[in-house]
């Protein structure tokens, strides 16, 4: 079992050799992992954008989109020109990778119908 667990280690590492990031890492490299190393580089991007405790849905939204990326693009192209087209995406349609902290004097919209909020 420790064998096993070394040799994965060495793996990982000669997969990561010469990448000091995750978004140096190429299309290539990204698309041979299994669909678990591809979650955890995903989750390794998203940290490198700032965001540290990505959603589940932020994570598999992101993990399908490098991999759609990647397939189109190719093998040569980066991880940071997939994230850069994910983060586009996300920005034109408003949406966000959950980086953003709201301005705490500014209030969280309220629901139609909701009860109203009382005064600060």
């Amino acid at each position: 079992m420790a064998a096993t667990a070394g040799l994965s280690l060495v793996a990982a590492a000669a997969l990561l050799a010469g990448c000091s990031s995750a978004s140096e890492m190429s299309c290539g490299d990204f698309l041979a992992k299994s669909s678990n190393d591809q979650k955890s580089t995903t989750r390794d991007l998203l940290k490198e954008g700032g965001n540290d405790n990505p959603s589940a849905m932020l994570l598999a939204a992101a993990q399908g989109s490098l991999s759609g990326y990647c397939t189109v693009e190719g093998d040569d192209a980066t991880l940071a020109d997939a994230m850069s087209v994910f983060t586009d995406t996300l920005d034109s349609i408003g949406a966000t990778t959950g980086t953003a902290q709201q301005d705490s004097a500014t209030p969280a919209p309220q629901a139609p119908g909701a009860p109203a909020r009382p005064p600060n």
